[in-house]
């Protein structure tokens, strides 16, 4: 073979092995490309192309991140951010729905039927005067809503609410933001029972009253009195019942007066009832404090009634004595008595005491006045 021939053969083979190796390398190439792709595919979902999955990762990267700002469904994010958004969305609702109105000028306010807005029909109540001071964007919520809740065939249709007779009620005032009652000037003040020197008005009111004094000095200054509170307005106005409050007589008698003022004739919506009053024992001083109290020897039956070592409880131990005599006293005051000399007397050296000679007394029994003591008639 001429040399010519063998590099003519040499050259036929080795150009056959190189094709023959890039054909063998050829579908691994494309294999592993393919299972790349597709692999990819499968996690991502994106379309069977290389070039588009990285557009798709990318849109998907933007998407994601849009919709973690929006949502805040990115499973890497810890949270704070959406609870911090959650939690300013909720403050911001509940402050829309719940924040008191406020009031501006005097005319903003008025008198509302409504204080509350009723959630259901369970909350719901009969309409009755307005008397509920607030500022009329308010009420206007307030009414609104417990038309929508009660009104007509959802409640009010067969409520058989009463029809009120309602009074008018004294003027308001815008006072730091919220409503309240002013002094309606074609009321008059009641008289008092005492010179101009000694009255004051005190905030919130618009009536002076008399300035309080010492209080009681003696017995005979205290009252039991059935009015218990000064009245401002026809708001305040309360049923009078059984006297039950002791109190100076001064004070009985402011009192008395401003209701006779304001609730008299009755100004609401409701009836009082009519008592039935038990007779009860005069009220008492307390000199030191000059405070009127209930008198602690009150009865109403003589098996309320007992002798008495201890006509009084002590306070320190300096009022601690030997008893003397046994006076008639109240059982239940008595075992009170007793029980606070067994305290405050405890060291005490009752043993010390000489025994006092006491008469033989009457029977004890519930006087005429209310008042545990001796019976006296002659039977």
């Amino acid at each position: 073979m001429t040399l010519r021939a063998a590099f003519f053969i040499s050259s036929f083979f080795a150009t056959f092995a190189m094709s023959c190796g890039d054909k063998s390398q050829d579908p691994k190439t494309d294999t592993a490309q393919d299972t790349t792709v597709n692999e990819v595919s499968a996690d991502t979902g994106a379309p069977d192309v290389a070039p588009d999955v990285t557009e798709s990762d990318s849109a998907s990267h933007d998407t994601t991140s849009e919709d973690v700002a929006d949502t805040g469904s990115n499973p890497n994010d810890t949270g704070s951010d959406t609870a911090t958004g959650d939690a300013v969305n909720d403050t911001s609702d509940t402050s829309d729905t719940s924040a008191p109105a406020t009031c501006g000028p005097d005319d903003e306010c008025t008198y509302c039927v409504f204080d509350t807005i009723p959630k259901t029909v369970a909350d719901c109540v009969c309409p009755f005067c307005p008397t509920h001071p607030m500022p009329k964007s308010q009420c206007a919520a307030n009414t609104a809503a417990w038309e929508a809740v009660c009104g007509g065939a959802n409640w009010l249709d067969s409520a058989n609410c009463p029809q009120p007779r309602c009074v008018n009620n004294p003027p308001l005032e815008c006072n730091a933001g919220v409503c309240e009652q002013g002094c309606d000037p074609t009321v008059g003040c009641p008289a008092l029972p005492c010179p101009e020197s000694e009255q004051e008005t005190l905030p919130g009111e618009c009536c002076p009253r008399c300035k309080e004094k010492t209080g009681c000095a003696q017995d005979g200054d205290c009252v039991t009195c059935a009015y218990p509170n000064f009245i401002n307005s026809a708001a305040e106005c309360e049923c009078i019942l059984c006297p039950s409050t002791p109190m100076t007589a001064a004070e009985c008698a402011a009192n008395t007066a401003s209701w006779q003022t304001h609730c008299d004739p009755w100004p609401l919506n409701y009836p009082c009832p009519v008592a039935m009053c038990l007779p009860q024992a005069a009220p008492v001083c307390e000199t030191t404090s000059g405070q009127c109290l209930e008198n602690p020897n009150s009865c109403f039956g003589p098996e309320e009634c007992g002798a008495c070592l201890f006509p009084s409880a002590p306070q320190v131990p300096s009022d601690c004595h030997c008893p003397t005599c046994a006076v008639p006293l109240n059982i239940e005051t008595c075992q009170a008595n007793q029980a606070a000399v067994e305290t405050v007397c405890a060291d005490f050296d009752f043993d010390a005491c000489l025994p006092v000679p006491c008469p033989r007394p009457p029977a004890i029994t519930c006087t005429e006045s209310f008042t545990c003591g001796y019976d006296l008639q002659v039977r």
